[in-house]
């Protein structure tokens, strides 16, 4: 199993990320709605290669509105699913994927059922 599709296993992702869906949503709130995050996995074409992208962020509310930080963002190989990363690290790399994705959950509508 490939990087790739161990994480979209483990986040429960709708099949036929690519050209068939170059974007999804997943999100997190806390109860309270006052802490969350999400998380943008989308399909990018590339001169030489096309990648999936998944870019995650952190927020919380404050008094002057919302307050929102990058967390991390990890691009993967759309033909052989392997994490773009230098040799060696996509073990870590993943691990810390999933555990920044801990909790989200797919938003959206009709197309984005698994």
């Amino acid at each position: 199993m490939t990087p790739f599709e161990k994480f979209c296993s483990r986040m429960e992702m709708p099949s036929g990320i690519g050209r068939e869906l170059p974007y999804v949503q997943l999100g997190f709130v806390s109860a309270d709605q006052s802490t969350g995050a999400d998380a943008a996995v989308e399909w990018l074409e590339g001169d030489d290669e096309h990648r999936i992208r998944v870019s995650v962020s952190e927020w919380k509310k404050v008094e002057a509105g919302v307050i929102r930080e990058p967390v991390m963002q990890v691009d993967f190989s759309e033909s052989s699913g392997e994490l773009l990363v230098p040799t060696g690290e996509g073990g870590e790399v993943l691990a810390d994927l999933l555990l920044a994705m801990q909790g989200m959950r797919v938003l959206g509508g009709d197309d984005a059922k698994a």
